[in-house]
């Protein structure tokens, strides 16, 4: 399978593939290699090397990516929220999903929508920066699945034209491509006054 080698020795070797063919493999004590899955014989020549070769397991996710089913579901989520299409925002939760927004309280995600159309109602318009947006999928030590979000929320106040910026980050648990627990932090003073 896929391999990490760690060099324990200075290597200067070459060993025979199946296909009769040589490859050589160079390195000092200390180098970390990333070998690909395949078959060799043992080493050509005589001279000893030490080597410690961790086995990647196969056939299971990648603990971290910047590329999932969960994290289209996100992307989707937030364009939902950008262009009010709460109805199809709802979609992406769980019915049982709980969300916690700058709080330790859990609240539903139709609380959650008229929390946020509240907060919404006093702007001429908002949206998430293209250049400030980051998302990722990572598998915790638990098995869980979440999904991180970044991004600079930017909101037009309508009575005085007046912009405000808000750095946001995400936090999404899923089962079954849904989100069933979510995190939000973001500076609500900037609203609160309006």
């Amino acid at each position: 399978p896929e391999s990490v080698a760690v060099f324990m020795t200075d290597l200067k070797g070459e060993f025979k593939l199946e296909d009769g063919s040589t490859m050589k493999s160079d390195g000092k004590a200390g180098d970390v290699v990333m070998n690909p899955a395949g078959k060799h014989l043992p080493q050509i020549g005589n001279k000893s090397i030490e080597v410690i070769q961790v086995e990647l397991k196969s056939g299971n996710p990648p603990r971290w990516t910047t590329t999932a089913p969960e994290i289209e579901s996100v992307k989707s989520l937030v364009k939902d929220y950008e262009n009010g299409n709460w109805t199809a925002w709802s979609t992406h939760y769980a019915d049982t999903a709980k969300a916690f927004h700058n709080s330790v309280e859990g609240i539903s995600p139709a609380a959650l929508q008229d929390g946020l159309k509240s907060s919404l109602s006093k702007l001429s318009g908002y949206r998430f920066s293209d250049k400030e947006i980051f998302y990722e999928r990572i598998v915790d030590n638990e098995g869980d699945t979440w999904v991180y979000f970044w991004g600079t929320w930017i909101g037009k106040v309508a009575a005085t034209n007046k912009e405000i910026v808000i750095p946001v980050h995400l936090a999404m648990k899923f089962v079954n491509n849904k989100i069933v627990r979510e995190y939000g932090f973001y500076d609500m003073s900037k609203l609160i006054n309006l």
